[in-house]
């Protein structure tokens, strides 16, 4: 859009509000005589972070999610309010508007991006100096803290979808100020954009100034302290999007740009319900403090990573979608937004109901597009597991990856995230949530590494893991021959540590149980996709991976009988038992003596094949 077009809406909203001074669109009365409806919503005083940015380089809720998370008690004290750059920079459906433009270039004097505006007041920076990517967690902070509330708002909704917006003057510094100006604007939460590339692979917006009911600066008014003024305003939104938006009253100063009053409320009253990838929390990254000192996206990209619990190991894996505080959710539609970036960590092999759901509603997967489709049955409520990706990760982020947009960098981290998102009722309105995605650069990302029961690296933990690791059994860290990497149990992924210095049945069922649990994964996903196939052992590596446990294990007894077949789950579920034994204090001597030897017996067994015949019979008998 031409400057021209922008000087256009810029005279139509200032002509917009000159109208308004005429006292058509608003009145004036005394307090004492208005009763307040039962459907008024207070609206909370707030902050505004407005942030121009251009939607094929970066934008700044990134910073809001870290101060989110760095300053938790001031999360409900200031919104967010990107504001995608037109001109210049436009995208198709990047949720760009003119009135953006107009506001920051316009208004504000500048055309510097990213950039943000805390109430009113552009950081004080200058492109020319070392520019400080994160000055958003100082300047939203002392915006907070600084923040004036000269007056007060009340939202009432009408019929039809309008709505009155009640001002109430606070403070006597209103007075004399003939240079105000009444503004609301229309928040969208999760908003679904086109990929344009950006840093982040950014595939929906966290939350963008969405309508501008009253234009880019809003109209002219005036008001005294303990006087109250009431605005009728159109919204311009459907009944169906409602849930996911917000509006955002505010009086400015059009001489010195401050913003002296600022209130936000939801449209509709209900907690958001939570959409969630492996149940993780809000940020997923060790010593995260640290990030209060970083100035570039850089540090973000090479010195942050995930702690050591929420770091995803090699091999096959099921990432569950679950949804907390749902309700009345009937219609669930995304897309995995998977590029080339994170096929250079994972495949996508298919999808599935969780097995609460299997009978209580109906999923389709299209392995294309990555696209799953779930109507349930019912209306849901509560809290849920809903379905299952199943996915191979073969690659160890934290050795670096390709960056997604600069060839010559690497990225330590990548993406678990959605688009085109929806979430609807029985009537297809969109239901209130939020979405909780691994992004790289934000506080929760995904970041994966080597499986330690990959012994020969080949990203499969299989038969050939255990034929490698079964020679080692029976040794301890006494022994010429002990190898730490086979001391597998216990683990502490905190710490990032294993062993115990014996590796001994404890070790070995921790691996069996592993490789017990990875067939039946790759079960799982043939059900839902014939065309996956799992990687093929060759028959003799097994018998003889079996023979050897076999020659381990007589010695407590397998416990099948003659008609059951020896797989590695049925030596995972007797190594399990005899694992629950050993946790166990045993108090009874006299009724558990012989099976209490047995095992003393067998973890003291300095080697794998140790156990003599005789011992054996003795055992026997």
């Amino acid at each position: 859009m031409n400057k021209e077009t922008v000087k256009k809406v810029y005279r139509k909203t200032i002509a917009s509000g000159l109208g308004l001074v005429t006292g058509l669109s608003i009145s004036l009365h005394n307090p004492e005589k208005s009763k307040a409806q039962n459907s008024s919503i207070e609206m909370t005083p707030i902050t505004m972070a407005e942030d121009r940015y251009n939607a094929a380089h970066w934008n700044q809720n990134v910073i809001s999610q870290y101060h989110n998370i760095l300053k938790p008690q001031d999360n409900n004290k200031y919104e967010y309010i990107g504001m995608p750059a037109k001109t210049g920079f436009n995208y198709n459906d990047d949720g760009s508007k003119v009135e953006n433009d107009v506001r920051f270039k316009t208004f504000y004097g500048t055309k510097t991006i990213p950039r943000f505006a805390i109430n009113g007041k552009l950081e004080t920076q200058n492109i020319l100096d070392n520019w400080n990517s994160f000055i958003g967690l100082q300047i939203i902070k002392e915006g907070i803290e600084t923040k004036k509330q000269y007056a007060d708002f009340t939202l009432q909704p009408n019929e039809k979808g309008f709505y009155t917006l009640k001002v109430t003057g606070i403070n006597d510094q209103l007075n004399d100020n003939k240079n105000l100006n009444l503004n609301a604007i229309v928040l969208k939460r999760e908003v679904n954009c086109k990929d344009n590339n950006d840093s982040s692979n950014t595939t929906i917006l966290k939350q963008i100034a969405y309508k501008y009911p009253m234009g880019a600066l809003g109209e002219s008014f005036q008001i005294k302290n303990k006087q109250v003024a009431e605005k009728q305003l159109d919204l311009g939104i459907k009944d169906s999007e409602k849930a996911m938006c917000g509006l955002v009253a505010f009086l400015q100063d059009m001489k010195t740009k401050e913003i002296i009053a600022a209130s936000y409320t939801d449209l509709t009253p209900d907690t958001p319900a939570l959409f969630n990838i492996d149940h993780l929390p809000q940020n997923t990254l060790e010593n995260i403090e640290k990030v209060k000192n970083f100035t570039s996206l850089k540090e973000i990209r090479t010195q942050t990573t995930n702690k050591k619990e929420y770091q995803e190991q090699i091999g096959l894996k099921q990432k569950i979608i679950s949804v907390t505080n749902a309700k009345n959710l009937r219609h669930l539609s995304l897309e995995l937004d998977y590029t080339e970036h994170e096929a250079q960590v994972y495949d996508v092999l298919g999808a599935a109901l969780s097995e609460e759901f299997q009978a209580k509603a109906k999923l389709e997967y299209d392995p294309k597009e990555h696209r799953v489709t779930v109507k349930f049955n019912e209306p849901l409520n509560g809290d849920h597991d809903i379905f299952n990706f199943f996915i191979k990760i073969h690659t160890n982020t934290k050795k670096g990856i390709n960056h997604r947009t600069e060839k010559d960098l690497l990225a330590y981290a990548t993406n678990f995230k959605f688009k085109n998102f929806s979430a609807e009722d029985s009537e297809f309105n969109s239901v209130k949530y939020e979405l909780n995605q691994q992004q790289t650069y934000h506080p929760v990302r995904m970041v994966t590494t080597d499986n330690p029961l990959d012994f020969n690296s080949d990203t499969n933990i299989d038969e050939k893991d255990i034929q490698e690791f079964l020679p080692a059994f029976g040794v301890t860290d006494k022994d010429s021959n002990y190898i730490n990497k086979y001391d597998i149990y216990p683990q502490n992924i905190k710490e990032g540590t294993q062993g115990d210095g014996i590796i001994n049945v404890l070790d070995l069922y921790h691996l069996v149980k592993a490789v017990s649990e990875q067939e039946k994964l790759a079960k799982m996903i043939q059900e839902v996709n014939p065309d996956f196939v799992y990687p093929a052992i060759d028959q003799s590596i097994k018998t003889k991976v079996l023979t050897q446990l076999c020659d381990i294990i007589p010695p407590l007894g397998l416990g099948l009988d003659q008609n059951q077949e020896l797989t590695f789950e049925a030596i995972a579920n007797q190594i399990e038992d005899i694992y629950k034994i050993h946790g166990k204090t045993i108090t009874k001597k006299e009724e558990s003596k012989s099976l209490y030897q047995r095992i003393q017996e067998f973890f003291n067994t300095p080697t794998p094949h140790a156990i003599s015949k005789k011992r054996e019979k003795e055992i026997q008998g």
